[in-house]
Parts: C-alpha cells; sequence; structure tokens
C-alpha cells in the first residue's frame, strides 16, 4: 500500500494495520521528532502514489474525483494502554468490517 516506503524514510514501526471499504486502521510507533500530521500526510500520499500507479485502471470509477484520501485523518494517543489490547482493536475492525460486508482481509506490514 505505500506504507512502507513512508515508514522508512519516517522511522515509523507499524505495529498493526486493517482495513475496510473506506478507511484504514493503522496502529503506529513513531519518534517524538515527527509531528502526527505529518505520519498521516506521508501514509496518505505514498499509498495513493503507488496506488495510481499499479491500479489506476482498477481504482479510478471507485474514488470520488481527483483525490485518492480525504484530507482528514483521526488519531488518538494510546496512553497507558497495553500494546497487544490496541493490536486486537485493530484486528478486530476486520470481523467488523467482514460483517458488514467489506474487506475483510488483513494486509502484510
Amino acid at each position: 500500500m505505500g506504507f512502507a516506503v513512508a515508514s522508512e524514510r519516517l522511522d515509523l514501526q507499524m505495529l498493526e494495520l486493517n482495513h475496510e471499504r473506506d478507511h484504514v486502521h493503522v496502529l503506529v510507533e513513531y519518534p517524538c521528532k515527527v509531528s502526527v500530521s505529518e505520519i498521516a500526510n506521508a501514509l496518505k500520499g505514498t499509498s495513493s502514489m503507488v496506488a495510481r500507479r499499479e491500479c489506476w485502471s482498477e481504482i479510478r470509477q471507485l474514488i470520488y474525483g481527483p483525490a485518492f484520501w480525504t484530507p482528514s485523518y483521526f488519531a488518538a494517543s494510546a496512553g497507558g494502554a497495553p500494546i497487544e489490547v490496541l493490536k486486537q482493536y485493530v484486528r478486530s475492525q476486520q470481523t467488523k468490517a467482514a460483517l458488514k460486508g467489506g474487506v475483510s482481509t488483513q494486509d502484510n506490514i
């Protein structure tokens, strides 16, 4: 999805990744020198570039207008929650997506 390129460039660790039909859930560990908006923009930008390069003919009918992603994102800090609990939350989105008829396959990180 292009996330690997952004992860390497910003020194991010993708701990868990899952998606539904219209959004992505990402659990990421990142250095404090990198802002959350920089992470969101890098992940969206590189994944959009890769998707356009590798499968534009399949996706162009599925997106609204020229943008692959909306300009918005949601980010939350994990506080003191154990990493395994957070990973399980991201994984559980796969089950919810399948029940709603959305994408139900988990990407390799």
